[in-house]
């Protein structure tokens, strides 16, 4: 308790564990929301379910679980917890890839959003609470300027989670969710072993980085994505996938025919013969002396090109995912 005071007292390392509490907060909530998407099929109604159980677990967290807490764990807890909880957002980045599997949801079948929301409510509380309870050690530690604690923790906060959120933006549609979170993982572990002068710390970023740079993070991405799809049909194949500005779109081969799927859901088969895309053009066509035509997410399909081949016909293709197209 003594180092955690003497080291809380400065200015600096008070800043940082805000500053750390901002990002890891707000980068552990972009990516669980990500990945929950994923799974749900792009259900907008999940983010508003996952953004108003961050708000309560947190407030559990940093209200009477901390009350109830406060004398019964050490104050140099702050950083473990952190990155505790970082560790568990992880973990729960693959538990809503398996979720069909955890739910033992038939083939087939959807996820009731009921189900949906109980199974968000116990991925996203470990590490609510955590963030939590560590907001509210912070608070308590930090002595020094006027001022109430609670907002000066919570301006460095929220500038942190800001910066975090900017950079997560421009980083998301290259790199896959688990991946982004070994990296903020593998951070966390550098900075907060040489503000503690930690070795051990030290060596756990180390590891983490051996783990990047070798590709186990991408093995274990695509393995766990071989699951998730073999839960709908044990002849659903995982051909391909890649992080896109809008989730995830995924190449699956299923009864010998590979099609596009974002966020689960399916989008259109990858053509392979070109016969069909002039015979889907004819129908298109098929109005009276056709001028404009607006194909929205039909640029996968081949149909924009082979409506090119009729005469004096405008055609604008409209595609949200420009990734995808890529």
């Amino acid at each position: 308790m003594t180092r955690f005071i003497r080291i809380m007292t400065n200015t600096v390392q008070t800043k940082y564990g805000a500053v750390l509490l901002g990002a890891a907060s707000l980068g552990a909530q972009t990516l669980l929301i990500r990945s929950a998407l994923t799974v749900f099929y792009g259900n907008e109604l999940l983010i508003g379910g996952i953004l108003a159980l961050w708000l309560f677990w947190v407030g559990l967290g940093s209200g009477p679980l901390f009350l109830y807490l406060r004398r019964k764990i050490p104050h140099d807890s702050i950083f473990p917890l952190l990155l505790t909880a970082l560790f568990l957002s992880l973990v729960g980045i693959v538990l809503f890839r398996l979720a069909r599997i955890i739910l033992l949801v038939p083939p087939g079948e959807f996820i009731p959003f009921f189900k949906t929301m109980i199974f968000a409510a116990a991925v996203t509380a470990p590490p609510c609470l955590l963030f939590g309870v560590s907001f509210a050690l912070l608070a308590a530690a930090d002595t020094a300027g006027s001022g109430e604690p609670e907002a000066r923790i919570y301006a460095w906060e929220t500038a942190a989670a800001a910066v975090c959120g900017l950079l997560f933006s421009a980083a998301t549609p290259f790199a896959s969710n688990l991946l982004l979170g070994t990296l903020m993982l593998s951070a966390a572990l550098w900075g907060t072993a040489w503000l503690l002068r930690s070795r051990t710390l030290g060596l756990a970023g180390i590891i983490a980085a051996v783990i990047i740079l070798t590709g186990g993070v991408e093995k274990l991405d695509r393995v766990v994505d071989k699951l998730y799809w073999r839960s709908f049909a044990r002849d659903m194949i995982f051909v391909a996938g890649r992080p896109t500005n809008f989730g995830k779109t995924s190449v699956v081969n299923y009864a010998g025919e590979n099609w596009i799927y974002k966020n689960g859901g399916k989008v259109a088969p990858v053509i392979n013969d070109p016969a069909m895309q002039p015979l889907a053009a004819a129908v298109v066509c098929a109005h009276p002396q056709p001028r404009r035509i607006l194909v929205i997410e039909g640029f996968l399909t081949g149909l924009p090109s082979a409506l090119l081949a009729f005469d004096s016909l405008s055609v604008t293709a409209l595609e949200f995912d420009r990734l995808s197209v890529e």
